[in-house]
């Protein structure tokens, strides 16, 4: 799966050099979305309140697709 991530940047024109950072930095987003939706999840099934537990969908962040 890497090999095709890095195929679509180099079709899609991205400098070599840019690659890897677009690739932290997507990883990054993924998992602090998957962060807030186990908090929201622990949320629920725990009953803490929001002071208790930072969540809400503007912490998911642009550009990321869960």
């Amino acid at each position: 799966m890497e090999d095709d991530y890095y195929n679509k940047l180099e079709k899609l024109n991205v400098q070599a050099g840019k690659r890897d950072k677009i690739r932290l930095a997507h990883v990054q987003r993924i998992c602090e979305a998957h962060d807030t939706v186990m908090r929201s999840y622990y949320q629920q099934m725990h009953g803490l309140s929001r002071a208790d537990a930072k969540t809400s969908m503007e912490n998911i962040g642009e550009q990321v697709y869960v």
